[in-house]
């Protein structure tokens, strides 16, 4: 998962092997994005609200993940529907994957497994 704002990214975490997002386990990560939040962009912190986007994937639409962001009130976020869109890439992802994909290719970097993207 990937948490990025207009400066680049803010938060992301791996999966672990073998689990699958659910959420209770998105609502985990949003506090640790909260902690992001409070660590790498602390002027967002004075603003009245946060516009939050995420895409349609059930574990951001369930009822336990609405009911978090109502009670939980991180940082302020303003959550922004995310419109439908076809199964390929969504127009916010293609520009951040873009960049990451031009800067591995610089580099001509690949990894052969996932502990070596984590290390990068």
């Amino acid at each position: 998962m990937v948490f990025w704002d207009i400066r680049g990214i803010v938060h992301y975490e791996f999966l672990q092997e073998g689990k699958t997002i659910n959420a209770e386990y998105y609502c985990d990560v949003l506090d640790r994005l909260k902690e992001a939040i409070w660590l790498k962009r602390p002027d967002l912190l004075n603003r009245a609200s946060i516009v939050f986007q995420q895409d349609n994937a059930r574990p951001h639409t369930a009822k336990f993940t609405k009911q978090y962001l109502e009670e939980k009130k991180l940082v302020n976020l303003d959550v922004l529907p995310h419109p439908p869109y076809s199964p390929d890439i969504a127009p916010c992802d293609y520009y951040l994957f873009l960049d990451m994909s031009n800067e591995l290719r610089k580099h001509d970097t690949k990894f052969a497994n996932t502990t070596e993207a984590k290390q990068w």
